[in-house]
């Protein structure tokens, strides 16, 4: 029984409460199927982050997973170089920070692609303080990646803290707790190629109070196949109100490219699209409906005059009715039943006009 058992409380009656064993010598560790799936999340962190860094240097930034394995934090501290950029990343809600690492001549390769150079290859030093400065703001664009990647355990504000360079100096949990370690490769292959390794650390003490709701988000993965009514659902709530772009098309014709490159202003192409077949109106280059080109007052219309899709989709409920579209201006009492006119400029007929092919 253990001391809290055995000492009697406010009322003279032992205390029921229960203790956990904690072996300070065997600290808790991650499970094996928390470690795969925090793998798995991070692939998210990878793509993310190295859109950041795109995006801030100018210039394409490849990152490549190598290895995630547990350790204490004081081996993790002990097996980095003395200068190192170290710069930890507050999540709360959640406790403790994680701590972000990248050797310094990589740090100084990316602190020279912000300010325009070329990248080349600097022999190890400590960072000035502009450098890093520019290192915080750099570590900020990737704030979105850390939001991402933990929004299965929890919704965190991710904030930048300190940078530092003495890995002895940064002490965000006790040396004997277990880290989680995530090394990356960063590359940048456009002008001076140029390589170095990042690591990512997170303490047990950070993540271990939400791996339970990974737990129950990965139950409900397994639980909810796709296709099940659990996921339909959602997408179709969601669906209608995404914006999309709706493109009128006719159809494609092949010319040569000479013939592309002696056009001139004026110039007429004769399509192999009959007049009086209907256009396509395509959503992400898929043809979804058919209809005719008019004017509606002072701008171009398209009158729907057939679906190009079949929209029976298994157990989707039926669409309502649509309501009738006004007719287009200018198409006349018959628009409906009959294609309107093609535009043709007035000073000289369609039909007389072509691009020769020249041999």
């Amino acid at each position: 029984m253990s001391i809290l058992e055995a000492a009697p409380s406010a009322d003279g009656r032992a205390s029921r409460e229960v203790t956990e064993t904690y072996d300070f010598r065997r600290p808790t560790t991650f499970a094996r199927e928390h470690v795969r799936s925090l793998a798995v999340a991070h692939e998210v962190f990878v793509r993310r982050f190295a859109s950041g860094l795109n995006s801030t240097l100018r210039t394409v930034v490849q990152m490549e997973p190598l290895s995630v394995e547990q350790m204490s934090y004081d081996d993790y501290i002990r097996s980095m170089p003395n200068p190192t950029v170290l710069t930890t990343v507050s999540l709360a809600p959640l406790p403790a920070a994680a701590v972000l690492e990248m050797n310094v001549q990589l740090a100084l390769v990316l602190v020279d692609r912000m300010l325009g150079g070329q990248g080349l290859p600097v022999a190890p030093r400590r960072p000035t303080e502009v450098e890093t400065h520019l290192l915080q703001q750099l570590v900020g664009h990737g704030l979105e990646a850390f939001r991402e990647t933990l929004k299965p355990l929890a919704v965190v504000t991710p904030e930048v803290g300190d940078v530092d360079y003495n890995p002895q100096l940064v002490q965000v949990v006790a040396p004997s707790e277990v880290v989680l370690l995530l090394t990356y490769r960063v590359t940048i292959a456009q002008g001076a190629r140029s390589e170095g390794l990042m690591t990512l650390c997170y303490p047990y003490s950070t993540l271990g109070p939400a791996l339970n709701q990974l737990s129950n988000n990965l139950w409900l993965d397994q639980a909810l196949p796709p296709g099940s009514a659990g996921h339909v659902a959602p997408l179709r709530a969601n669906l209608p109100a995404v914006p999309v772009e709706l493109a009128v098309r006719a159809d494609p014709i092949t010319v040569a490219a000479r013939t592309i490159a002696a056009l001139q202003p004026g110039d007429v192409l004769r399509l192999d699209h009959p007049v009086d077949k209907p256009l396509h109106g395509t959503v992400g280059g898929v043809a979804v409906v058919d209809g005719h080109i008019g004017r509606r007052g002072r701008r171009l219309a398209f009158q729907v005059v057939d679906w190009h899709l079949d929209r029976s989709v298994e157990s989707a409920p039926p669409a309502p009715p649509a309501p009738p579209a006004p007719p287009i201006a200018d198409l006349g009492p018959s628009a409906a039943s009959a294609p309107p006119s093609p535009f043709v400029p007035a000073d000289r007929p369609l039909t007389n006009l072509s691009v020769e092919d020249p041999r």
